[in-house]
C-alpha cells in the first residue's frame, strides 16, 4: 500500500493515508480496552441463580437422556434378530413415512436390497378392504363368481396375517421393555428441554 496522500470520496474529510489510518486504529482500540477494563472494575456481573442451577444440571441430564438412548440402542440389537418382517401379502412395495415397516424401536426397516422401506397395511386397513364387498349382480358369469370368491379367499388369509404379525410385533415390543425405555427417552428430552 503507498504510502500517499488518498482523496476522500466526501467534501470536509481529511486526508487518510496509511500511517494516520494506523495511528487512528491503535488510538481507538486503546480507548475501547480502557472503557472495558474500567466498567469490569466497576461493577461485579449479576448472574440468575436459577440459570446457573439449570447450566449445572444440563450436564447430568444429559448424561441420564444419553444413557436411556444407549439403552434402547442395546435393546435394539438384542431383539433384532427376533422382530419378524411382515408377511409379503399385507405389505405394499411403496415407501410411505406413516405406515412403513419399522423395526423394534420404530426406525424404518429397508429389507436387502430394496431401497424403500415396504408399507404395511394395519389390520383397520385389511378390515375396510374387507368392508369393500358387495354383492354381484344376478347376471354375473361362472368366471367373476370364481375370481370374487378367489378375492374373498385372499383378503382373509390377508387379515389372518395382519393380525397375527401385528399381534406378535406387540408381545416383543412388550416383552423386550422398549415401550418403556422409549417412554422415558421422551421424558428424558422433554425435561432436558424443559431446562432452556
Amino acid at each position: 500500500m503507498p504510502n500517499t496522500n488518498v482523496r476522500a470520496a466526501a467534501e470536509g474529510l481529511p486526508a487518510i493515508n496509511r500511517r494516520r489510518m494506523l495511528l487512528g486504529l491503535a488510538a481507538a482500540s486503546t480507548a475501547a480496552a480502557a472503557i472495558t477494563a474500567a466498567s469490569a472494575a466497576g461493577c461485579a456481573s449479576v448472574e440468575n441463580p436459577e440459570l446457573v442451577r439449570l447450566g449445572n444440571r444440563l450436564p447430568e441430564a444429559a448424561a441420564e437422556y444419553r444413557a436411556a438412548l444407549e439403552e434402547i440402542e442395546w435393546i435394539a440389537a438384542e431383539w433384532k434378530h427376533r422382530w419378524p418382517l411382515a408377511p409379503d401379502e399385507i405389505t405394499l412395495a411403496r415407501g410411505s413415512y406413516t405406515d412403513a415397516e419399522r423395526d423394534i424401536v420404530g426406525r424404518l426397516l429397508k429389507r436387502p436390497g430394496e431401497e424403500q422401506a415396504r408399507c404395511v397395511r394395519d389390520v383397520e386397513n385389511l378390515t375396510a378392504i374387507l368392508g369393500w364387498d358387495r354383492p354381484l349382480r344376478k347376471n354375473a358369469s361362472e368366471g367373476m363368481r370364481a375370481r370374487r370368491a378367489d378375492w374373498l379367499v385372499r383378503r382373509k388369509h390377508e387379515l389372518k396375517l395382519g393380525k397375527a404379525y401385528h399381534a406378535e410385533t406387540a408381545r416383543l415390543r412388550k416383552a423386550s421393555g422398549i415401550l418403556n425405555w422409549r417412554r422415558r427417552g421422551r421424558r428424558l428430552r422433554r425435561s432436558h428441554f424443559q431446562i432452556w
